[in-house]
């Protein structure tokens, strides 16, 4: 971090982040709604290897098992794709607040990842195409985030495309995308392809065609305290669950039948069918 706005501290806080967070129902949380979504296009736009994924993303929200009393158990309730929410201000990480619509952080501005991606923009702009040292920015981005194998394209138009969809994997929940595609003159085009790619996702279709109908998640006790390093499930996806046994709530451990993986200990969330 290279410049942030001090907002942590016993007088300070803000509200910054306070709707972008997993959603909880009670506890040491409080009820706190959650005002802002992940795209499932997105979600789904990660590499399997990206550490980013589940510190940008939640999918889970934070329930009480039985009637919300003091004596119960909070759990980590995993979504659907249709209800992934913003993590990296999850409330759950903080410092305890000073109040209950506020948030015991900093708020970033400029971040040194921030400041290689601009240099590989501009010298992929000034040059007709990126430069060795370019791409040596972009890639110091990606080996830290776990994807350094991935390939990075020579082309002008192809490499900004990867510096596009990398500010994206990077920045999620700080409010810089609007800016970053006036910029590059691509709002129009990304909301037109966000769009078709919903609606893939939505018919299974093109680059979802494969998307599976149900997830699995980890059965997993929320710790109720401030602090807490959960980030998110290992989630595992086969789209033949179709003859899965649950028995009684979502949250509970399940037993998946007719399946030669090893499923047991499994929750199942729920069906990814956005048409119902």
């Amino acid at each position: 971090m290279l410049w942030h706005i001090a907002e942590y501290g016993p007088n300070t806080n803000s509200a910054f982040g306070v709707y972008a967070h997993p959603g909880s129902r009670g506890g040491t949380y409080g009820s706190r709604k959650a005002l802002q979504f992940i795209l499932p296009s997105y979600y789904l736009s990660f590499n399997q290897l990206d550490k980013r994924r589940d510190v940008a993303c939640t999918s889970y929200s934070i329930y009480f098992l039985n009637t919300g009393a003091a004596s119960d158990t909070w759990v980590d309730v995993g979504t659907t794709y249709s209800c992934i929410m913003p993590g990296k201000f999850r409330i759950s990480w903080c410092v305890e607040p000073q109040a209950a619509d506020a948030r015991n952080l900093n708020i970033p501005i400029i971040r040194y990842a921030d400041v290689l991606l601009m240099y590989a923009e501009t010298q992929n702009y000034l040059n007709g195409g990126p430069t060795a040292a370019g791409i040596a920015a972009l890639q110091q981005v990606r080996n830290r985030a776990g994807i350094g194998s991935m390939a990075i394209p020579s082309g002008q138009q192809a490499f900004e495309d990867a510096l596009v969809q990398e500010r994206k994997w990077e920045f999620s929940d700080e409010f810089m995308l609007r800016t970053d595609l006036i910029r590059m003159n691509r709002i129009a085009s990304e909301i037109n392809a966000t769009k078709q790619a919903m609606k893939n996702l939505s018919n299974r279709t093109g680059q979802f065609a494969s998307t599976p109908i149900y997830r699995l998640y980890k059965y997993h006790k929320n710790a109720q305290v401030y602090g807490d390093p959960f980030s998110g499930y290992l989630h595992r996806f086969n789209r033949s669950c179709t003859d899965c046994a649950s028995s009684g709530r979502s949250y509970k451990f399940i037993r998946l039948c007719s399946l030669s993986d090893n499923f047991e200990g499994y929750c199942i969330s729920k069906r990814t069918n956005f048409n119902g």
